[in-house]
């Protein structure tokens, strides 16, 4: 790599949710991946349309989702919490809730299902509801085949 290049050109794309093989996880301990992550591609536009609109919370969303895939189903609060009335939908807080953006989010046998963004529910209730609607609907198409 030329020592001369700017920053941006040795990034990858701001939007990738890539498979990690060991992360610092939040605990601070190294070790393997052992999540599948399955992200519906809805959920991949709207990431990118928080990178477009605001890339500091865009990289924090990314951040913790690098987070989930390490600690799986064991990660627990401040990062995640079950969602009142999703019916089995939990929600990813980046920034360990401090951030205004959840990802919603539900286990499955296969792994960890990536369904919707959503803003944080204390910030604008209206808009969460919607995006937990859109969570479950994306769940039940991925139930039944589509």
């Amino acid at each position: 790599m030329r020592r001369g290049a700017p920053p941006a050109t040795r990034r990858a794309h701001p939007v990738a949710i890539r498979p990690v093989s060991a992360r610092i996880t939040a605990s601070g301990l190294r070790h393997p991946a052992a999540v599948d992550l399955h992200v519906h591609p809805s959920f991949t536009a709207e990431l990118a349309e928080l990178h477009r609109s605001a890339p500091a919370e865009a990289r924090a969303v990314r951040n913790a989702v690098a987070i989930l895939q390490v600690e799986g189903s064991t990660l627990g609060f401040p990062w995640s919490s079950a969602v009142r009335g999703g019916d089995g939908l939990r929600e990813l807080r980046p920034r360990r809730g401090r951030s205004p953006w959840r990802v919603l989010y539900r286990r499955s046998p296969s792994g960890l299902e990536l369904l919707a963004l959503a803003p944080e529910a204390g910030a604008d209730r209206r808009a969460f509801d919607r995006a937990l609607a859109r969570a479950a609907d994306r769940a039940r198409d991925r139930d039944r085949g589509k």
